[in-house]
């Protein structure tokens, strides 16, 4: 079974995010802030699926839904950018 058979950058990318969740979760019990950002992405991750279904039908949901996951990638982008620098991971 192929998952992404005519989509390479799909697979590869695919690839990358099983490589960067291991590594993660690798990484939490040496940094503490590592692993409160990490809780934090879960929490907004769970919030942003159970506010999803009520999005379709109010303005003010669809609002905190957008909110929701601009906050969940910010988080993302900062878990990742402590992931990739070996100095932040490893606190002093």
């Amino acid at each position: 079974m192929r998952i992404f058979s005519n989509n390479p950058r799909m697979r590869d990318q695919f690839i990358m995010e099983i490589a960067e969740r291991e590594l993660l979760l690798k990484s939490l019990n040496i940094n503490p802030l590592l692993k409160k950002l990490y809780t934090r992405h879960q929490k907004l991750e769970k919030e942003v699926e159970h506010i999803r279904h009520y999005a379709k039908y109010s303005t003010s949901a669809a609002m905190k839904h957008t909110e929701l996951k601009k906050e969940k990638l910010r988080g993302k982008e900062e878990l990742l950018a402590m992931l990739y620098n070996p100095e932040m991971i490893i606190p002093s």
